[in-house]
């Protein structure tokens, strides 16, 4: 009989398998996630919970810059590419898509293609959001068990 640990972890890597059969991550999540062994058993948890609070910040941030009359392009630029380098350290392959096309749409400086990546990202991030919580329940659980 499988403990409590072993449970929630099964249940942790069918989900992560699950992410990476609908395209929504690669391969790098489940490798961060065996990066516990080394840092220690939370840091998983505190690396997604991490991205989650980073992301919802450059999320407000794109959406007050794309709402001004004046977008800095500039700015875009830069939220786009530090969203695309922490969503590609979790593997996160969709979102990362979307914000190097943002990138691609702030170089061009249109504002029209930079709301639609926006708004693309912002999906994606939902997505994303939702199985990273799930993932962050069950990780708890697996700490739990460990003590």
């Amino acid at each position: 009989m499988a403990t409590l640990k072993e449970a929630c972890d099964d249940e942790v890597n069918a989900l992560i398998c699950s992410m990476k059969q609908e395209g929504i991550v690669d391969d790098h999540l489940q490798i961060v996630r065996g990066l516990n062994e080394h840092n220690g058993p939370s840091f998983f948890m505190e690396l997604l919970a991490g991205f989650c609070f980073d992301s919802q910040k450059n999320l407000s941030d794109l959406a007050s810059n794309l709402d001004q009359e004046m977008t800095d392009f500039h700015l875009v630029k830069q939220l786009a590419i530090k969203m695309n380098g922490g969503t590609a350290c979790i593997g996160g392959c969709r979102m990362a898509q979307a914000c190097t096309k943002l990138t691609e749409a702030a170089n061009k400086e249109s504002k029209e293609e930079c709301v639609a990546f926006f708004n693309k990202i912002k999906d994606e991030f939902s997505v994303l959001e939702k199985n990273m919580g799930a993932i962050l329940e069950l990780e708890k659980k697996i700490i739990m068990g460990s003590y």
